[in-house]
């Protein structure tokens, strides 16, 4: 990277005329640094009060702190400001604390011959805690030596703090008859912190039966085993999110790469509380690195409720032959809402949304896997296969119950009650009826106009179905096992491909009429009679 441009600690030399960064200097002088700490502990203590009954107090904590730093080189090229390569250095500290605290009363007991008996009862109480800051120099003023009191101006640094409480009831019930019949039943109370006041408190039940009817019900031989299950679960949720980036993004709601022009976000696990139907504010320096409040555009929802999912499943599992052959069929439905959602609202408002409890989206689908004992020799060779099949359809169910149509930022695209959500949508050639691309009159291939609800439907992300086949084979004390998979139907983008063609690389772009048009214009240059040479 030193090359005959090049001052060590300094000045690297440039790749590709001075338009890129040299890939050693960028390996070896660009440095990021990444230090984390986890800590976890559990301890538990139980007393048997009676033959039946038992109380145990139980606790765990999962604490961990994380340190992200960034070198960044004088002459590094960045878009921050292309012209101004002075370096820059970079933290980004993320510390979390967690504990769960728990006491269970369980109770276990035959009632006569036929039944037996199972319950919890028991409460929770969940510790959150979360803080991280993000700090930047402005350029530094010596080379090579990184900390924030090397800054040229003023340093940015962001902090934020989540801090979350929910206390729990719950029973648990399980009632069996025999080897015939099984009921399942949970119930849960929860009260989060992250909620309105007058809506911390929600409920969510769920029942589960199954029987196995070859227990009672006179079978052909060939039928080794039936059994019939069913179940129904309902789930609340919280204003919570599974994962967290810089403080910079918790903060502003934007990505560090808006602030320094490139990079993406690194992001950590959290499943904690976010300030989305808080009425916050911000502090930036916008203008002439002077402080500046700004007031977030989302209104907050004094009547938020939390977010509900409803899932149904029905299913089959039998086995014949002596159990050498197994089906198990499943059929599941899951509806999806009302989840915390974002309406618009009018302008007049000073506001641009308001979370609200709205759109449900419906989740249905099926799954079957079948086993088989193709070989089974205990002393000898055994080959097990395992086969497995699943589609699922997930559409837009309901809104609001008022509104019919909705729009989503992710595929940029208005949705309607009943349309699936996986639709994929993009940019796309203008085309003739007959399918040819249409040029403007330089030669230049048109694209559809953007903008919202006009970008063309390609297809749908999720496949029509998955299938998967596992072999495992064993013989005395070796085993080993392979497996084919796959999806078919859907589609995906190709990255790669992608970025072929934007940096020339694609063999597309050679062949045909548009390489043709390529090489008029090149050998119309003054580099046109000369050979291209590869640079390295």
């Amino acid at each position: 990277y030193k090359g005959p441009q090049g001052v060590p600690g300094v000045q690297q030399y440039y790749a590709e005329y001075g338009r890129g960064n040299n890939p050693y200097f960028v390996a070896y002088e660009w440095l990021y640094g990444h230090k984390k700490t986890d800590l976890y502990g559990y301890g538990r203590l139980s007393y048997k009060l009676g033959e039946h009954v038992n109380v145990a107090l139980r606790s765990q904590i999962t604490t961990w702190n994380q340190l992200r730093t960034e070198k960044v080189p004088f002459s590094a090229i960045t878009y921050k400001t292309p012209d101004l390569r002075q370096g820059d250095y970079r933290e980004d500290r993320r510390n979390l604390l967690e504990n769960n605290t728990d006491l269970l009363l369980t109770y276990n007991q035959q009632l006569g011959k036929n039944f037996a008996l199972s319950a919890v009862l028991g409460g929770n109480v969940r510790l959150f805690n979360y803080n991280s800051s993000w700090a930047t120099t402005d350029f530094l003023i010596v080379p090579g030596v990184y900390n924030f009191s090397n800054s040229k101006n003023p340093t940015q640094s962001y902090d934020f703090g989540a801090d979350m409480t929910v206390l729990s009831a719950y029973a648990t019930t399980d009632l069996s008859f025999k080897n015939y019949a099984n009921l399942g039943l949970t119930g849960r109370f929860d009260k989060n912190s992250t909620l309105p006041a007058a809506n911390r408190t929600f409920f969510y039940p769920s029942v589960s039966l199954s029987t196995v009817l070859n227990e009672y019900v006179p079978l052909p031989e060939a039928i080794s085993f039936v059994k019939l299950r069913g179940s129904y679960a309902n789930v609340g949720g919280a204003n919570t999110q599974y994962g967290i980036g810089s403080a910079y993004q918790a903060v502003t709601g934007n990505s560090v790469a808006s602030l320094i022009g490139y990079g993406t976000e690194v992001t950590t696990s959290y499943d904690g509380p976010n300030y989305a139907n808080q009425n916050t504010y911000t502090i930036t320096k916008p203008y002439n690195n002077q402080p500046a409040a700004g007031y977030t555009s989302t209104l907050a929802n004094p009547n938020l409720k939390p977010s509900r999912s409803s899932s149904y499943e029905f299913g089959l599992d039998a086995k014949f032959f002596g159990n050498r052959l197994g089906v198990d069929v499943t059929r599941f439905s899951t509806s999806n809402g009302r989840q915390i959602f974002s309406l618009p609202v009018a302008s007049s408002s000073g506001y641009n949304s308001q979370l609200a409890n709205a759109v449900t989206t419906l989740k249905r689908g099926w799954e079957v896997a079948v086993t088989g004992a193709v070989l089974a020799n205990p002393r000898g060779l055994s080959w097990d296969i395992l086969a497995n099949w699943s589609t699922y359809k997930e559409t837009l169910k309901d809104i609001d119950g008022v509104e019919q149509s909705i729009y989503l930022a992710g595929p940029n695209h208005v949705f309607n009650i009943g349309d699936r959500l996986d639709g994929y949508y993009s940019y796309n050639y203008l085309r003739s009826p007959d399918g040819q691309i249409i040029n403007s009159s330089t030669g230049t291939p048109l694209v559809r106009p953007s903008g919202t609800n006009t970008l063309q439907f390609l297809g749908n992300t999720n496949p029509d179905w998955v299938w998967g086949v596992t072999n495992r084979f064993s013989y005395q004390n070796f085993n080993f096992s392979f497996q084919f998979d796959g999806r078919v139907g859907g589609v995906i983008r190709d990255q790669v491909y992608a970025y072929a063609l934007n940096s020339g690389n694609a063999t597309d772009l050679v062949q045909g009429s548009l390489g043709a048009a390529r090489l008029q214009e090149w050998q119309s240059t003054s580099l046109g009679t000369k050979a291209p040479t590869p640079a390295y």
